[in-house]
Parts: structure tokens; C-alpha cells; sequence
């Protein structure tokens, strides 16, 4: 039962993981195309990294024809709903990725991120509001506010689809097998049981010309003495008492032989 479960642990994550888990595997194959925005701030990126995976990416990306770079994010997006066996992904950021797969149930993400920018509010160094307005972010921040609104505008009022949670459940429908496979090898080995032990009685009862119910009970009473190793064969002492008994008379009718011969 825990190898079935182990099995079917396996497959289910096997069968819910993605074929591109980050930009690795993505850079490693050839079947699936990719592209970003034409001069957006994303293609900068690969175009300037000094990691050579990047860079990589950025030639292969270069190579291509037809063109994998898009005009607009909309064209971008609608390559990758037409492309057939989805060989083709659009690389862009983040906030926009998620705002697309919150309305678009044909889209989907992959889990990592890369190239972590963050952004803030530029202001002179004496502005007076500078530290006010520092203040009001964090606390906005710290009481989980800005997570409720971009909860507000990303996902609860406007979205239709339902994301699922990152690490899909186990549920009791993808081992159902495991217990119907253990269930029926109980119920066979209880079948097979049965049946060994009633052939055993009936052995019994034939080799020590008892009935079949004392043979059955002689059975029963020995297999609930489980401090008992040995069992008692009837027959075997019966045997025993024969054997000494006509030992006992061959004795007896030799010593009267002795004496009458003595006598005569």
C-alpha cells in the first residue's frame, strides 16, 4: 500500500507540474519559441545581462523569423492563445502577467520570477512629504492594505477564473485505488484462509477418526492457546498405548512360557 502511494504521489505531481518550470528549462529546448515585448523594458533585460543564459535566450531570440518579438502586450498575449500546442511563450512582467491570467483562463504563468525590479516614488531630497508619505506606505503595507487592494482590482470583483493554490492536494479520488486494491487482497486472503483452515480440519478429523465439529473445535481451541507451539495428536497417543500394551502381553505370556518351561 505504501508503494501504490508513493506511485500514485508521483504521477499526480507529474501530471500537474508544467513542462517549463523556470527560464532554464526554457533556454534548454527548442520546440517551444519566445519572445517579449519589441523595446519594452523586458526585452532590455535579456539584451543587457551579463548571464550568459540571457544572453543566450536574447540571441536565440534574435535568430528566430518570423519575428518572436510583438508590437503591443494585447498582440503578444493573442500569439500565444493562437499558437497551436502552445509552442510559444510571451515574456513580460509580472503585475501585467497576473492581471491577464486573472481574466484569461487560457493563460497560464510560470511560478518563477526573474529580474526582481522594485519601484518607488521619486521626490526632491527636502521635500517635505517625503517622510509623511514613507510612513502612510508602510503602515498601508504593515496592516495588509495594499494586499486587499490589489486582492480588490486584480482578482475579487473583475476576475473569472478560478486559480487554483500553489500545491495541488492529494485528494482521496487519486489513491481511491490503493484502498480497493488493498480491500480485495484482504478479502481474498480471508477467503483463502478460511478455506486452509477447514481442509486442515477436515485432515484432522480423517487421521484421528473424530467428527468433524470435535475436529473443528480441537482446531479452534488450539489456534486461540497461542502459548501452546506443539499439538497433541490423539492418534499418535492412542498408538502409543497399543504399542505398550502389547508389550506389556508379549512380556506377561513370555515370563508364563519361562515358568512352564522350569516347571517341566
Amino acid at each position: 500500500m505504501t508503494n501504490s502511494y508513493i506511485a500514485s504521489l508521483a504521477a499526480f505531481l507529474t501530471a500537474k507540474g508544467s513542462v517549463i518550470d523556470d527560464l532554464e528549462d526554457l533556454a534548454k529546448q527548442n520546440k517551444i519559441k519566445y519572445g517579449t515585448l519589441d523595446g519594452g523594458s523586458t526585452q532590455e533585460f535579456f539584451k543587457q545581462s551579463n548571464y550568459s543564459t540571457y544572453r543566450r535566450m536574447y540571441a536565440n531570440m534574435i535568430l528566430n523569423l518570423p519575428s518572436v518579438f510583438a508590437k503591443t502586450t494585447h498582440e503578444g498575449v493573442q500569439r500565444v492563445q493562437n499558437t497551436p500546442d502552445g509552442s510559444y511563450a510571451f515574456l513580460m512582467e509580472s503585475t501585467t502577467i497576473d492581471y491577464l491570467v486573472e481574466r484569461n483562463c487560457e493563460l497560464t504563468t510560470v511560478d518563477k520570477w526573474f529580474n526582481n525590479i522594485e519601484y518607488g516614488i521619486a521626490m526632491p531630497l527636502d521635500c517635505p512629504y517625503r517622510t509623511i508619505i514613507n510612513d502612510a506606505i508602510l503602515a498601508l503595507q504593515e496592516n495588509g492594505e495594499l494586499n486587499d487592494l490589489k486582492n480588490k482590482w486584480w482578482r475579487e470583483e473583475s476576475s473569472v477564473c478560478v486559480i487554483p493554490h500553489e500545491g495541488s492536494e492529494l485528494r482521496l479520488e487519486n489513491v481511491g485505488g490503493i484502498f480497493v486494491v488493498l480491500g480485495l487482497g484482504v478479502a481474498v486472503a480471508l477467503f483463502l484462509g478460511l478455506m486452509e483452515f477447514l481442509w486442515t480440519v477436515r485432515q484432522t478429523s480423517i487421521e484421528e477418526h473424530i467428527t468433524y465439529w470435535q475436529a473443528f473445535k480441537m482446531e479452534i481451541l488450539f489456534a486461540l492457546k497461542v502459548w501452546i507451539s506443539k499439538k497433541k495428536i490423539k492418534q499418535l497417543e492412542n498408538s502409543n498405548h497399543s504399542v505398550k500394551s502389547n508389550v506389556e502381553c508379549w512380556s506377561q505370556w513370555g515370563l508364563e512360557q519361562s515358568e512352564e518351561r522350569q516347571s517341566g
